[in-house]
């Protein structure tokens, strides 16, 4: 009986890792998605590419980026990242390596740390890392001049392990094959090449989180979007159907990362179909086309290439406009994208206290530095307090608007009122009403005022000499003012507050002394919650014209009436 059920309690255990690990990327399709999508090619092209692909009420659409290895800065990529946050924007990232004399050099399974590496570092725009493995690898010219399936095995196995020991988040997509290409010396078939990598690792096509497809309108990229088969615009299709039988998932994720059809205006014209056709090509083609369970996203290629070799796929001219099927595919209907974001934040100093006054005021700032991917919006985070404090004790300022890896500030203000006792105090933060985060909980103890004893000698006074004009000025981090005290009582150089509220204990302050015609004194002084006792460097009058400070003025007076400064050693008050 206690081997069943121990075999029972391992099993159960293994379920729920399983589960956890599985759990780790989000499904795309599983939240309210908008699958417009398209290529780019420059940090430049994102505001364009937003109006066309959340444009007539969608939200969240997607864009095709390469990111090469020759490329690899971090704060370029970053900012690129952060201009897709704000313009809710999703990013499909192509890997790719450098250009050498004929194509591309190949990537090395030894790659996949450094890339791990970098791509680990940004900050996501959602929570799932969508990566693209390189590009057509049927062809010799994207594969280092000779095409190989099983290097190309080799390479997905070691990219996804390296990928995934980073975070479970990266979301690993095939590269995009040409399912036109013949079987010739600079390209195979691309069925051949998917059976030759099964045939190199039976396991290969597991590593895939989602598939993408370069679903063309072939030959020539002019074929007409009603035909099937595995030259059209539906060759997604094909190519799943196919690859379940390899082990890929029957029900993967499809990203059509490059389609699209050459218009026969460009550079030169040529014979192809015009922008107007081609414009309608691509209404149909989003409306029935590509509109699939499986599909996440389709990316055309190309937003802005107005310039040969890609003058006729561009959607952009060379004078700044568009051609028909920006405006055409901008107007169709959009969905609003509800990709899931990671949410979170740190307290970057600890402003809430453990020990107060009574009967005092105190206004505390409460850094927040975003640390998640959602931009916070006015009224979106709202903060919640729960203490022992009574109704109005404590106010709270709402979240202004913070983008990721910002700061915000919270004031809160206490009235810690006439009680002395411990008060429970837990501060939340909630996002459009759930929370989220660690909160901030704490065990505030009110206790009675301290005491205060100053001394301050003034140079030349006579030691009996009775002072009531003397201002005390408390900073809190050394800039704040939070309590001042007027007309403060020196008898023969020493004073006494009896009372002193809205002081934290415990903490240092910068104290200063201020009197009319001195030069003022100050100290950073530890507060204790008993009496605290200060004691002033000498006071000296050398402030003629009470400014708070010594200065070429003071100086000249003094020379031009020397005897100002015998109401100083002599007062009759």
């Amino acid at each position: 009986m206690k081997k069943t059920f121990s075999i029972f309690i391992l099993s159960l255990f293994l379920f729920f890792c399983h589960l956890t690990s599985i759990e780790a990327i989000s499904p795309p399709l599983s939240v309210s998605n908008n699958y417009f999508g398209i290529h780019i090619s420059d940090q430049s092209d994102l505001e364009e590419a937003q109006s066309l692909v959340n444009g007539n009420g969608g939200s969240w659409g997607y864009v095709t980026v390469v990111i090469r290895d020759d490329d690899l800065d971090l704060l370029k990529w970053q900012s690129f990242f952060d201009e897709m946050r704000r313009r809710e924007l999703i990013p499909l990232v192509r890997l790719a390596t450098h250009q050498k004399e004929n194509g591309w050099e190949k990537p090395t399974p030894e790659d996949s740390v450094k890339w791990a590496e970098f791509l680990s570092k940004l900050n996501w725009v959602v929570k799932n890392r969508y990566i693209i493995l390189f590009n057509e690898p049927n062809h010799a010219k994207e594969w280092g001049g000779k095409i190989s399936p099983e290097e190309y095995s080799l390479v997905v196995e070691s990219f996804h392990k390296s990928l995934k020991e980073k975070s479970q988040d990266f979301f690993v997509i095939s590269a995009g094959f040409d399912m036109a290409a013949p079987k010739s010396s600079e390209t195979m078939d691309a069925l051949v090449y998917f059976d030759r990598m099964y045939k190199s690792n039976a396991k290969v096509f597991e590593f895939f989180d989602g598939w993408s497809s370069h679903s063309y309108p072939n030959p020539g990229f002019t074929a007409d979007p009603l035909d099937v088969g595995r030259k059209s615009i539906r060759s997604y299709q094909g190519e799943v159907e196919t690859l379940v039988r390899l082990g890929l998932k029957k029900d993967i994720p499809i990203f059509i990362t490059e389609t699209g059809w050459i218009h026969k205006e460009g550079v030169i014209s040529i014979e192809a179909p015009d922008e107007t056709q081609v414009s309608e090509y691509f209404k149909y083609s989003f409306e029935n086309a590509w509109k699939h369970p499986q599909v996440v996203a389709v990316t055309p290629f190309i937003l802005n290439y107005p310039n040969p070799p890609f003058d006729h796929f561009s959607w952009k001219k060379s004078d700044g406009t568009f051609y028909k099927q920006y405006e055409t595919v901008r107007q169709m209907p959009k969905t609003k994208g509800n990709p899931l974001q990671i949410n979170s934040y740190t307290f970057v100093n600890d402003a809430i206290p453990t020990l107060l006054i009574a009967d005092s005021l105190y206004s505390q700032q409460q850094q927040i530095k975003n640390t998640g991917q959602k931009i916070w919006y006015e009224g979106e985070v709202t903060v919640e307090i729960k203490s022992d404090f009574g109704e109005g004790e404590i106010v709270v300022s709402s979240v202004s608007y913070t983008e990721s890896g910002d700061e915000t500030t919270l004031n809160i203000t206490f009235n810690t009122g006439p009680l002395k006792e411990k008060k429970k105090f837990r501060l939340q933060l909630f996002y459009l009403g759930k929370p989220f985060g660690e909160p901030i909980e704490r065990e505030i103890s009110i206790i009675p005022p301290s005491s205060l004893t100053l001394k301050a000698p003034l140079a030349f006074k006579l030691v009996n000499h009775e002072s009531r004009d003397t201002k005390l000025l408390i900073y809190e981090d050394n800039v704040k003012l939070v309590k001042t005290v007027n007309d403060v009582i020196f008898v023969k150089g020493f004073a006494k507050i009896r009372e002193l509220h809205d002081v934290i204990p415990g903490k240092v302050y910068r104290v200063v002394l201020v009197k009319p015609g001195y030069l003022p004194s100050q100290k950073f002084e530890y507060f204790g919650t008993e009496n605290t006792e200060i004691t002033f460097p000498m006071m000296l009058p050398l402030d003629y014209d009470k400014n708070g400070e010594f200065t070429l003025s003071d100086f000249m007076s003094f020379l031009v009436n020397p005897s100002a400064l015998f109401t100083y050693i002599f007062p009759f008050n």
